[in-house]
């Protein structure tokens, strides 16, 4: 069968839960089915993400999705990021890879040596949205996907995927995209020369409480209290008193964007 008209699985992983979407290809994609499934940790676990790709592996075969092809939506909870700026000296994608690799170990220390690193598409010139994740955690996904007979397409961090989704509709400037989930919010901000900061901050309260004091501290201190701001949180309470537009996904047959939170994640990796 032609990959243009294999099935497509859009996956999201997450500490608490995995989702998953069943699509029909073609002209007209349909949902032929949605499964979502609670991920509980085990003492014995060493990484925050063991308990959910334990989980994507025992729910896969309730999908009865073999062939498909699988996009992997993860949560920002198991997901460093980083920007790394241009630079003229530093050609080709080995060299940039490289570059990305030495700013995480900066950052993070020696633990980034065990991480592996992807960098967004970016024009030339600007700015590149680095993110990073546990080495093992992308070959965990593969032998689950696998094991279901699933043939696992791309592996997304979350932030980076609404990013390439809605980066057309972005201001270039004076900007701060907001992706929330629970217990956790990823900020990606630019000034008047371009993206220059990204981070992933934990909540300690609900949203619609801990959300605008956030925001109002980070951008303040960003310097940037006036910034355009572009909200991804699909299912979560708005940011009371700040002025936001919402970038909500578009709805399909079968999928509403409101009424179908616990999958918006697994269909922001389905443009």
């Amino acid at each position: 069968m032609s990959p243009l008209w294999r099935r497509r699985l859009c996956i999201s992983l997450a500490p608490d839960a995995v989702a998953a979407v069943l699509m029909t290809r073609g002209r007209k994609p349909a949902i032929e089915k949605k499964l979502a499934w609670a991920s509980k940790p085990d003492p014995s676990d060493t990484q925050p993400w063991h308990g959910a790709v334990r989980a994507l592996a025992e729910g896969l075969g309730e999908l009865e999705a073999k062939g498909a092809d699988a996009t992997i939506v993860l949560s920002n909870h198991f997901v460093r990021y980083a920007l790394l700026p241009w630079s003229d000296q530093v050609t080709g994608a080995e060299e940039r890879q490289a570059m990305a690799r030495i700013s995480f170990e900066k950052l993070f220390g020696s633990a980034a040596g065990g991480w592996a690193v992807r960098l967004s598409d970016d024009a030339y010139g600007k700015p590149s949205l680095a993110s990073a994740v546990d080495m093992s955690l992308p070959d965990a996904i593969v032998q689950a996907c696998h094991g279901a007979g699933v043939r696992p397409f791309s592996v997304q961090p979350y932030l980076m995927s609404v990013f390439n989704q809605y980066r057309k509709q972005l201001a270039a400037a004076n900007t701060c995209l907001v992706v929330a989930e629970p217990r956790r919010v990823g900020l990606l901000m630019a000034g008047e020369d371009g993206w220059f900061a990204v981070r992933t901050l934990p909540l300690r309260n609900e949203l619609s409480h801990e959300l605008a004091p956030l925001l109002r501290r980070e951008l303040l201190l960003a310097g940037l209290p006036d910034a355009r701001i572009y909200l991804h949180a699909p299912g979560e309470a708005t940011a009371a008193g700040l002025p936001f537009e919402s970038l909500d996904l578009a709805p399909l047959a079968g999928f509403s964007p409101a009424g179908d939170a616990a999958y918006s994640m697994a269909m922001s990796g389905a443009a």
